[in-house]
């Protein structure tokens, strides 16, 4: 039997091929959706990885300040008496392991005078692109600082260090942020 062709023949025919806008409009809709939460996941994930990367640096800058000062006299071992910073290697405050020199601490808090000496002081202590805080307390009183304290509202990392200063036990406090 053969199968007439006729109007609805012919209608049915014309549709084959076609597709309503509806379709397209829903279809790209959903894609906008996926492409947008891909987006966003990507970009949450990327920024936590970079804060935790800063923060994994800024531990590992306040550590490595907090022993550097701790552990020895510096390079050159009379460092405090260098007037030209660039000739300093390395800034300690210690005379041994956590027995503290109160002239290299004096000299340390000398070079908060000019934003050009703390730069350099920071530099030698590893902390370049971060700011830093140092400050020492004998019976919960501070007796020496260098740098200024944080804003309160600046993530920050401490790295406290006991020893002795002047034959007394005193606290160091090191504390770097961005």
């Amino acid at each position: 039997m053969k199968r007439k062709r006729g109007a609805q023949g012919t209608e049915n025919k014309s549709r084959k091929g076609q597709f309503f806008s509806l379709d397209v409009l829903f279809g790209a809709t959903i894609f906008l959706v996926v492409l947008l939460t891909a987006l966003t996941t990507w970009n949450s994930a990327f920024q936590k990885t970079a804060k935790l990367e800063e923060q994994r640096e800024t531990n590992e800058i306040a550590w490595v300040a907090a022993q550097q000062l701790v552990q020895g006299p510096g390079i050159p071992a009379l460092w405090e008496n260098e007037t030209d910073l660039e000739r300093i290697g390395k800034i300690g405050l210690a005379t041994t392991y956590g027995e503290f020199d109160e002239g290299k601490i004096l000299r340390l808090e000398e070079l908060n005078a000019s934003h050009e000496d703390y730069d350099e002081a920071k530099q030698k202590l590893g902390a370049g692109k971060f700011e830093l805080y140092v400050s020492f307390e004998s019976n919960l009183t501070r007796i020496h600082e260098f740098g200024a304290p944080p804003p309160e509202t600046s993530p920050s990392i401490v790295v406290t260090r006991m020893g002795s200063l002047n034959g007394e036990p005193v606290k160091m406090h090191v504390v770097v942020w961005k």
